[in-house]
């Protein structure tokens, strides 16, 4: 069947290289179940842009989220302050847990992003407005429905379509 989607590897190999630019090397992740294919897909862009820099990849700052709720992120986000040494920075896999991180942070104390960088993914219409505005991977969500309704109506007619990915934008705010 075909598809359209943006490349979530390459997303997230953009985000990860981002918080490298800005000096971090202890960068945490925080997942969703790995079932779903683009959490997948994440995860493995993740693990090659700290390879790609020389940066070893330690199994202890990845955490999978047991969902993709705020509270999830801010669940995730506590067993890494418990770390001994916690990490710089957090890529989370989705805005929602990206917020949830943040919330976990500012509650011990922890200031984001001077004490602690975060960057979500999905540009969801509260990453704006929230404090600090959450750095995020933005997906072009409009542009993909249009452009699955259209691959559709093309079946329907009796034609073919073809699988299509569209571009997806790194979006600094505040938190990153």
């Amino acid at each position: 069947m075909p598809s359209v989607s943006i490349d979530h590897r390459q997303a997230a190999i953009d985000a990860v290289q981002y918080l490298i630019n800005r000096g971090h090397r202890r960068i945490a992740l925080i997942s969703a179940n790995e079932d779903y294919l683009w959490a997948r897909q994440r995860h493995e862009g993740y693990e090659y842009a700290l390879r790609r820099a020389g940066i070893p990849v330690e199994p202890q700052l990845v955490r999978t989220a047991r969902g993709t709720d705020y509270v999830h992120g801010m669940e995730a986000a506590g067993t890494l302050l418990a770390m001994e040494q916690p990490p710089t920075a957090v890529f989370a896999v989705s805005d929602t847990l990206a917020i949830g991180a943040i919330k976990a942070f500012r509650r011990v104390g922890r200031r984001v992003p001077e004490d602690i960088a975060v960057l979500g993914f999905d540009d969801i219409p509260v990453a704006h407005v929230f404090e600090p505005g959450l750095t995020t991977i933005a997906q072009p969500v409009r542009e993909l429905g249009a452009t699955a309704a259209e691959m559709l109506l093309k079946r329907l007619d009796g034609g073919s379509a073809e699988s299509c990915t569209l571009q997806h934008a790194l979006v600094v705010r505040a938190s990153a």
